[in-house]
């Protein structure tokens, strides 16, 4: 209904002046479109979800994620701890004041400033210096006094790299960090692109449900009519009923674990409070199958991924430290020398000694328990190697189901789709009845839903097996 206006001439008729007229049109125009929006305004655009920005989400906001770059932040940090140690020198300063007697004050202002360094040679090494100041009343200044310069270095043949090897450990811990932070990762773009996949899969579901219920409407509408008109017993109506009544409660179930998993999606994964539509994937599947096939061909890639396993890894540091210790236990009684230069305002002097260990009890057994310790680290360096092995062959064998069930994917669907003809013309003969035909749906459901998800499941088989090869994850490159 559209609103009247009164007419310049009926204004003029009521004597108001021009401008009071156009105001009071102006404010029932606007009142107007208050009261009645557009309708382009009453329908807002739906946002949209596509998988790349699911997986920037899923990176974004899962906590493993930064949980892993914490701890590589703080290898990191403790390695340059470490190497800063024994590359920038500690430096001190030491005031003396003037002391308070019976007779006053004596004595005047005096400092030393000290600085040390420490040097991963050997054993122990380490450079100090030192120097002495004193206050000057004549002059009020700082004048310098004794001075010292001196360089220690320990060798011991027991422990002859301990500096290294913590510097070196610590790298080590770089690297498992490093490996930890690229896992978490490829684990979150698997997760996102599964749980995406499966959403849509589930919406599938429901429109099909949706659409079953729409049909067994019409068939029980069908039904009850020819019923009405006496060509149909009522058994049969009480079948199309029946027929009716599952589809509505399979759609009812599909609603509720739709509701479920969107919510768990887009909450708990992505962190979001509301939940966009989601825009199918285009993958570039050919390209997929091209580096599948590449990957499961290179021998030298797995064999590669075995020894840089973690399990592998820690075997083997796990070995070393043990060969190590047998080492440092065989020359446990070997001498140690310390040796000592300095320079001073006295001159040039230098020191030196021998430290011997004549007896030590129980060493013969220390020996033999080193050189169990490394049997029995060799033997957990095999099973890590053969744990390792069996995982790639897990992952291998994942990634060629994978591919194998994605290129058999088209005779699949054209034996379903004869089959689907074959059952839909029983049906139609009355050669099978409706439960025959419900399960056969049921079957023919699964079939498209595993389908459905079998272009996503390459997709994480090859995240995963790129991630335990150690290469990166150019998830982007496949998803379109």
């Amino acid at each position: 209904m559209r609103q009247a206006y009164p007419r310049n001439a009926e204004w003029r008729a009521l004597g108001w002046p021009f401008g009071l007229q156009f105001l009071l049109v102006f404010a029932i125009t606007f009142w107007w479109l208050l009261a009645f929006p557009c309708t382009a305004q009453d329908v807002p655009d739906s946002p949209t979800l596509t998988l790349s920005d699911a997986i920037a989400l899923g990176l974004e906001h899962n906590p493993s994620i930064r949980e892993a770059e914490i701890e590589l932040e703080l290898a990191q940090l403790e390695w340059e701890a470490s190497v800063s140690s024994f590359l920038l020198p500690t430096v001190g300063f030491d005031l003396s004041l003037p002391d308070l007697t019976t007779a006053g004050w004596s004595g005047g202002l005096a400092g030393d400033l000290s600085g040390g360094l420490s040097v991963p040679i050997g054993s122990s090494g380490q450079l100090s210096g030192r120097l002495g100041v004193e206050w000057d009343v004549s002059t009020n200044t700082w004048a310098a006094g004794d001075w010292s310069l001196s360089y220690s270095q320990r060798i011991d043949l027991s422990k002859s790299g301990n500096a290294r090897d913590e510097i070196d450990a610590l790298r080590e811990a770089i690297d498992s960090a490093e490996a930890a932070l690229e896992e978490a990762r490829a684990n979150v773009v698997a997760d996102v692109a599964l749980a995406f996949v499966r959403l849509l899969s589930e919406e599938a579901s429901l429109e099909r449900a949706v659409t079953d219920l729409d049909d067994a409407g019409a068939a029980l509408a069908k039904a009850q009519a020819d019923f009405d008109a006496g060509v149909v017993s009522e058994s049969t109506t009480i079948s199309a009923r029946i027929s009716c009544l599952d589809a509505e409660i399979a759609v009812a179930d599909r609603e509720a674990s739709l509701a479920e998993s969107r919510e768990s999606f887009f909450a708990v994964e992505l962190g979001l409070t509301d939940e966009p539509e989601l825009v199918a994937p285009v993958l570039d599947i050919d390209r997929m199958k091209e580096e599948a096939g590449a990957l499961l061909c290179d021998e030298a890639a797995a064999e590669r991924a075995v020894a840089s396993a973690d399990g592998v890894e820690n075997a083997e540091e796990a070995l070393a430290d043990a060969e190590d210790s047998l080492q440092r236990k065989r020359l446990a009684i070997d001498p140690g020398i310390s040796i000592q230069a300095g320079l001073s305002a006295n001159g040039f002097s230098v020191s030196w000694g021998v430290s011997l260990t004549l007896f030590s009890p129980g060493w013969s057994e220390a020996i033999a328990m080193a050189e169990l310790e490394v049997e029995l680290a060799e033997e957990r360096l095999r099973t890590a190697v053969r744990q390792s092995e069996a995982t790639i062959r897990g992952l291998t064998s994942e990634l060629a189901d994978a591919l194998r069930e994605f290129e058999r994917l088209p005779l699949e669907e054209e034996r379903w789709a004869l089959e689907e003809q074959v059952m839909s013309s029983k049906l139609a003969a009355g050669s099978i009845g409706d439960d025959d035909w419900r399960e056969f749906a049921a079957e023919l459901e699964s079939f498209r839903l595993d389908a459905s998800e079998r272009a996503v499941s390459l997709l994480a088989a090859l995240l995963e097996y790129r991630s335990a090869l150690g290469l990166a994850l150019e998830w982007e490159k496949w998803v379109q």
